[in-house]
């Protein structure tokens, strides 16, 4: 199973633009991901990880250019709040989920993730969450 690579035709907005906008562009942006994640995580879905290490590679084309470390890691966060609403991730905190971030010029808008580890959580770590098992 691992690793598992997800191919997610979505742009990457930076940091600035997204998330010190307006709160209503923000949220559109974040729903976005939301929308734009659930085709392609259908086997992960509803497992709780309770650690997880991914790699997440911007690909971007044309006049876009190569954006500073913080706009890239600020632009994805939508990833792991898209990952925590689904049930893929019991939460985006560091402890319980980490995350590569690259990015390369190429052919098409897209986000390259890669489930690299996982650790799944128990009922004992987490009471009262559910499980889909």
């Amino acid at each position: 199973m691992l690793p598992f690579v997800i191919r997610v035709p979505i742009r990457v907005e930076s940091q600035n633009k997204s998330q010190y906008a307006h709160w209503r562009v923000y949220s559109t942006y974040r729903n976005k991901w939301y929308a734009g994640i659930v085709p392609f995580i259908g086997p992960l879905r509803g497992l709780r990880l309770s650690w997880s290490h991914w790699s997440a590679e911007r690909v971007y084309t044309g006049k876009s250019r190569e954006m500073d470390y913080g706009n890239l890691v600020g632009g994805l966060k939508p990833l792991g709040d898209s990952l925590t609403r689904n049930a893929v991730i019991f939460d985006d905190k560091p402890s319980c989920f980490k995350c590569d971030y690259s990015q390369r010029r190429g052919d098409e808008e897209i986000v390259i993730l890669t489930l690299l580890e996982a650790r799944y959580a128990t009922p004992e770590q987490f009471p009262g969450v559910p499980r889909s098992n």
